[in-house]
């Protein structure tokens, strides 16, 4: 996460968060929020920031934030893009046109008439100077062949290669016919990827696009979701269902998935689902699960034992006893990496698509 994007977090939370937000926020990321420093929004805040970047919840924490407060994120970032081109344009407030670039208005090589630059130069050696004079010659003859070196002309001028026709990274799970599971259970944790997780930073966009693979990926939708960590995705969510049933315990859990991810996890199932639905999982209530997968998980990109997975999951949580539902349409992105050929989720991300509960 850049800079600029964790300057637009820090003014949201100062402008549009108090203590109430800030203390909700933490108990989603598993901070302890009494026991971070500073007094105060302002003073939580910047401890807060410096919390999650140290342990790597950045992205965590501009979801939660997002979700919290959706206007005054697009505000901040139009604020943002407006000053950006003003700095680009500041140099240029000075002059009529922008000043010449080094290549296309070569230097005539003479002798040096400042002063002050004669002084400057005169504790250096003539071998040295006489160095540093052809070096400077050879860069302008250098710019001066570029500049009148021919190119070819039509659309294609930025490269000679045809464009690949199948690029890696256009590369889209294919959209699978609704596959639903359904699980009614308790027990001490649970968790869908159904959080509020934007693996994107900037509003409104999808989950960041995954590092260019290291290794090139077959683009049919077929063999992506038949990979391993594809297959892994469901085979995971299968067991949360399962948790909900009583069939596995929260140590169970940890088959698949690895800290920080695995604590978000927990901490949805313990706090967001009894803040939410009132389902307190650690006394035994009962809860309804269902799970659809709008678009199955797919590999997109595969690198050096880590391995992108992306899906479309719709998951409703009820609370039987009073018929309480949250239901979440979420694009999921699973960062994993490879151990002794099988694959644990690292981190996750799941940007909102829709709140909206289906018809049963």
């Amino acid at each position: 996460m850049n800079e600029e994007t964790i300057q637009k977090l820090r003014e949201v939370m100062l402008n549009e968060l108090g203590e109430t937000d800030l203390r909700a926020i933490c108990a989603d990321l598993g901070l302890n929020f009494d026991e971070l420093g500073g007094l105060g929004v302002f003073g939580k805040t910047r401890s807060i920031l410096e919390a999650a970047r140290a342990r790597n919840l950045l992205p965590s924490l501009s979801a939660r934030v997002r979700e919290l407060r959706p206007e005054a994120f697009k505000v901040e970032e139009s604020r943002l893009s407006a000053q950006s081109p003003q700095a680009t344009a500041a140099p240029l407030a000075s002059s009529d046109k922008p000043a010449a670039a080094p290549q296309r208005q070569p230097t005539e090589i003479g002798p040096v008439t400042d002063a002050s630059t004669e002084n400057a130069l005169a504790g250096i050696p003539p071998r040295v100077r006489m160095i540093g004079v052809i070096v400077a010659a050879l860069v302008v003859l250098l710019a001066v062949l570029t500049i009148a070196q021919p190119r070819p002309a039509g659309p294609d001028t930025e490269t000679n290669a045809a464009p690949a026709a199948n690029p890696p990274t256009e590369a889209t799970p294919q959209i699978a016919a609704a596959e639903t599971i359904t699980a009614s259970g308790q027990t001490e944790i649970a968790a869908s990827g159904a959080l509020t997780e934007p693996a994107s930073s900037e509003a409104g966009a999808k989950p960041p696009a995954p590092e260019q693979p290291a290794v090139a990926i077959e683009p049919t939708p077929t063999l992506s979701e038949s990979h391993p960590a594809a297959q892994t995705v469901i085979a995971m969510n299968q067991q949360l269902l399962d948790f909900y049933q009583g069939k596995v315990t929260s140590n169970d859990l940890r088959q698949y998935w690895r800290p920080p991810a695995y604590q978000i996890v927990v901490n949805f199932a313990n706090r967001t689902l009894l803040q939410r639905l009132g389902v307190n999982l650690a006394t035994g209530d009962p809860i309804e699960v269902d799970l659809q997968y709008v678009r199955a998980p797919a590999l997109v990109a595969l690198g050096n034992q880590t391995a992108t997975t992306l899906s479309r999951e719709y998951w409703r949580y009820t609370n039987p006893r009073t018929n309480r539902s949250l239901c979440e349409t979420r694009d999921y992105s699973y960062v994993m990496v490879e151990e002794d050929g099988k694959y644990y989720v690292q981190e996750f991300s799941g940007e909102l698509i829709s709140s909206a509960c289906r018809t049963p």
